[in-house]
């Protein structure tokens, strides 16, 4: 049996509401029964688990998934531990084919060279006064060199090389970890005559290494990343969060700082819930680890015209991920690090509390006028899914300018219209929804129309990418049980909408149908305003012979609807 069958076998023998019980004191509502969410704090119950369909969502904070999603979250484990866990309530054996065990056994070998140059690398540091002079100047104590395993790789070319394959590992296994790297005539060490900063995954496991240079006047890059290798990839890993995970659960946020040691001093001054991107923009990737640990981000980012540049990037995507941003931005010159050392901690504490929201930062840092840097508010604004959230936005855009809220929430609408229903209202009660989220709601709901929805609608026509995603692992599923082969974030938002219902049931047909009827409509609208466009540039260049072309086509697609009545 195979890793996912294991997985489909663990499930079928675990109850949700009773894994969930010995943790959470459960009240049965209805079919469902609800619990005070154990992720954020409430007073009234907002968390509720469906025994028929075997997961649960929070309404409050937007959690969700399966059984393995809860302990997961619950128990700041891996799935594959929490795979572990049920296995052994469950009593299966976890065995699995010769494939699974091969690349498991791949990856235990890297990870083990990677703890053994971590040591080595660790070890070195205490022996070598140089090294460990330039990090006490810096004013790292030798406790917090200690827990962040700090080490020192030293020259030489070869010697890590030579230091792993004494301990038994051989030449391919240690250059596929990417520690040591081929040379003209040699294999080389990657890190010479670096101070080392291990790069650990949320598990404590180290999967990478990050180098910098401490002598002054050399001429090599400052900072030294690993190359990307089967257990490591750059844009998807963040430093420092194994050693911040609890602290940012019992904040309530995280604090993303841009580099290695602006991350320690801030642990080393008691603010524990820090990470950092490594050496690069902050991601997408990133921003989705951090999601199941919370949904509030403060970025630390310099005041120049890059760290300004960063923030705004940074902010966009922090919106588009559903979460809530804020920043500060240091005096120029400062970091962290040397704030820290010449105002003191507590200093450093207001500046943090004196944070500003994604509208005032806007407005106090932007070149440009009123009007276009709220468009450029709006921009960010219209990717974000939760309505609550874009209404406060609005609102706190309208009380801080001159603009009227009608305004702002016109253009907004103006630039959500190709994700939301603008063709009139369904016969759903969730009114607040997309027709694709409702057509995605219904399909997961009742799986039997999911033929006749492969039949009529292409993938092309779902907008939202992260929809778009659902539905074709959806469409290519015969059950609709798709909650096993979907990630963490696309289970809490499929737990919500399994939940949040109110169909119908008489009106089952009429709604797949209206929702299929507005998805054509709203692709054909497009497709006509484009060749408008199309139409107006040829009539300016006088290109006779494309206007023709395309004036017929737009009868064409005109004629097309009105026949199929969606015009």
């Amino acid at each position: 049996m195979g890793y996912e069958g294991i997985v489909e076998e663990i499930k079928s023998r675990v109850d949700i509401v009773e894994i969930v019980s010995e943790y959470l004191n459960l009240k049965k509502t209805g079919e469902n029964f609800k619990a005070l969410c154990p992720f954020h704090s409430e007073k009234t119950p907002s968390f509720v688990i469906s025994p028929s369909k075997q997961i649960f969502h929070c309404f409050g904070c937007g959690a969700g998934g399966d059984v393995f999603s809860f302990l997961m979250r619950y128990e700041n484990i891996s799935f594959q531990d929490a795979v572990k866990l049920l296995a052994e309530r469950t009593g299966i054996e976890l065995k699995f084919r010769k494939d699974d065990t091969e690349k498991q056994g791949r990856r235990q070998v890297l990870l083990e060279i990677h703890r053994a140059a971590a040591e080595y690398f660790h070890q070195l540091l205490w022996d070598r006064k140089e090294p460990l002079d330039y990090l006490i100047r810096r004013g790292l104590t030798r406790e917090t060199i200690r827990e962040f395993f700090l080490g020192y790789a030293p020259g030489g070319g070869d010697v890590l090389f030579r230091y792993l394959t004494d301990k038994g590992f051989s030449r391919d296994d240690i250059l596929a970890a990417g520690v040591c790297k081929k040379g003209e005539s040699m294999v080389m060490d990657t890190f010479r005559n670096r101070i080392i900063f291990p790069i650990f995954n949320i598990r404590g496991d180290v999967i990478a290494f990050g180098g910098r240079i401490f002598r002054e006047g050399s001429m090599a890059p400052k900072y030294l990343n690993s190359p990307e290798t089967t257990i490591f990839r750059k844009s998807y890993e963040l430093y420092g969060l194994y050693h911040a995970k609890r602290e940012i659960n019992k904040k309530g946020y995280v604090i993303l700082t841009e580099g290695y040691l602006d991350v320690i001093a801030c642990s080393q001054a008691g603010i524990r819930n820090v990470v950092a991107p490594l050496g690069t923009a902050l991601t997408e990737h990133q921003l989705r680890k951090l999601k199941p640990l919370t949904r509030k981000v403060l970025l630390l980012f310099d005041s120049d015209d890059a760290g300004i540049k960063a923030t705004m990037k940074a902010f966009s995507m922090v919106y588009a991920q559903g979460m809530l941003g804020k920043v500060v931005l240091l005096p120029e010159g400062d970091d962290p690090d040397s704030y820290i050392k010449q105002k003191g901690t507590e200093a450093f504490r207001r500046l943090i509390g004196n944070a500003m929201g994604l509208v005032d930062f806007y407005l106090a840092t932007s070149r440009s006028g009123e009007v276009e840097t709220v468009g450029e508010l709006i921009r960010i604004i219209s990717k974000v899914d939760d309505g609550v959230m874009r209404a406060k936005l609005v609102k706190d855009i309208a009380e801080k300018t001159s603009l009227a809220e009608v305004f702002i929430r016109e253009e907004l609408t103006r630039h959500r219209r190709g994700m939301l229903d603008s063709g009139g209202t369904l016969n759903i009660s969730s009114h607040a929804m997309g027709v694709e989220e409702m057509l995605l709601s219904l399909l997961l709901n009742h799986p039997e129309y999911i033929e006749e929805v492969r039949k009529e609608v292409v993938p092309e026509q779902i907008e939202n990418e992260r929809l778009r995603r659902i539905f074709l692992k959806l469409l290519n599923s015969d059950s609709g049980d798709i909650i096993s082969r979907i990630d963490e974030e696309e289970k809490a938002y499929i737990s919500r909408i399994l939940l949040d219902t109110g169909f119908d049931e008489e009106e089952l047909d009429k709604n797949v149908k209206d929702c299929i009827k507005r998805l054509r409509e709203r692709g054909l609208r497009k497709r006509l305003r484009e060749i408008q466009e199309e139409i107006r540039i040829a009539a300016e260049k006088s290109d006779r012979e494309l206007l023709t072309l395309l004036q017929k086509k737009w009868t064409e697609l005109v004629k097309e609807g009105q026949q199929s009545g969606i015009l």
